[in-house]
């Protein structure tokens, strides 16, 4: 009997704690039980969105007459506005694309046309067709097959920059020539900005006597009104002189009545980052982080560098890259970023330099 004892003993023991341990669990489990029902009663929050917003930035600039020298206000009248783009050869037909899908991405509220020639019609499909596919389908682009300013069709017949002042339905039209990219929305331009027969940017890179022979209009950025009058007389020009190339035929018409825009920050060149001096393009200090954050178009033609459709050899790239490497770090990015809008766009990868 007496060695009995020790055994209840500890199977007293061992059940008091185990019965302790089975209180508070249980009562550990009913608070974890209270606190998960009051959080489901608790009403759901609603996710926080941001109203969508029509606001357009006011542009970073003040528009000159030229003619008077005078400060222009900006319209506030309700547009009906487009982004415009031709292609004249089936290579080309990418570039245009490229234009008007970053355009796409950044949100424009304005139409986006891209021509093409009526000859095409019925030929043999390729890559060109395909992406004309994918602008109608992908990008929401109104392609259109047209023929020359005459309405021929024949021969290499097609559309051209002066088929901008044919769009007649459009208060305003925005052409960015297409060997280069918009790195932000545009849509100021087009919806707050005075009306002019052409609005655009100058060739500053020429010296003076040059740009006042060929006209002070470069071509890279053209904010153009279209109209029945001015669409007859670009015509007429163009079939006056068929050797004259549109940006010529514009400038002969409509230089001395124009409004320039500020060449920083609405028409950027890549050579700009291998200049050794800034001040044609901009008066400010050269910052080029600055400048390609700020800039809304960038212009890849370049007399001194090859294509940027083409894959550089080192030692080309070695030999037109920036001396200052601030300025070589942005001119490569900018490359790079061609390259990837090209591949993303296209499907199109960068062809090897013979």
């Amino acid at each position: 009997m007496a060695g009995r004892l020790p055994l209840r003993l500890a199977a007293t023991i061992i059940f008091f704690f185990s019965f302790l341990l089975f209180i508070s669990g249980w009562i550990l489990q009913q608070k974890s039980l209270t606190a998960l029902q009051a959080a489901m009663r608790q009403p759901v929050p609603t996710p926080y969105v941001a109203e969508s917003s029509k606001h357009k930035p006011k542009p970073p600039f003040q528009l000159i007459d030229q003619t008077n020298n005078i400060p222009v206000l900006r319209s506030k009248k309700n547009l009906k506005a487009a982004h415009f783009q031709f292609v004249q050869g089936k290579e080309n037909v990418c570039h245009s694309l490229m234009v008007l899908a970053e355009l796409a991405r950044f949100g424009t509220e304005a139409d986006k046309i891209l021509l093409y020639p009526k000859s095409w019609v019925g030929t043999e499909e390729g890559t060109w067709s395909r992406l004309l596919t994918a602008a109608e389908k992908r990008f929401k682009v109104k392609v259109r097959a047209v023929g020359g300013l005459d309405g021929e069709t024949l021969g290499d017949a097609g559309p051209s920059l002066l088929h901008a002042f044919a769009e007649t339905k459009y208060d305003r039209i925005l052409y960015l020539e297409p060997l280069g990219l918009p790195l932000r929305n545009l849509d100021h331009l087009l919806y707050d900005t005075l009306t002019a027969p052409i609005i655009g940017t100058r060739s500053y890179w020429f010296p003076k006597a040059v740009q006042q022979q060929l006209g002070s209009l470069s071509g890279q950025v053209l904010l153009i009104t279209p109209s029945d009058r001015s669409f007859n007389q670009v015509k007429k020009a163009q079939l006056e002189n068929p050797k004259d190339d549109s940006i010529s035929i514009i400038n002969n018409l409509y230089s001395a009545h124009s409004l320039i825009l500020p060449q920083h920050p609405y028409a950027t060149n890549a050579f700009e980052f291998r200049a050794v001096d800034h001040s044609k393009y901009t008066l400010n200090d050269w910052d080029p982080v600055k400048v390609s954050e700020e800039s809304y178009y960038v212009s890849f033609m370049d007399e001194s560098a090859p294509m940027p459709w083409f894959a550089w050899p080192q030692e080309v790239t070695d030999k037109v890259r920036p001396k200052v490497p601030d300025d070589a770090m942005v001119w490569k990015a900018l490359y790079d970023r061609w390259a990837r809008v090209r591949m993303n766009v296209c499907g199109l990868d960068l062809e090897y330099l013979k």
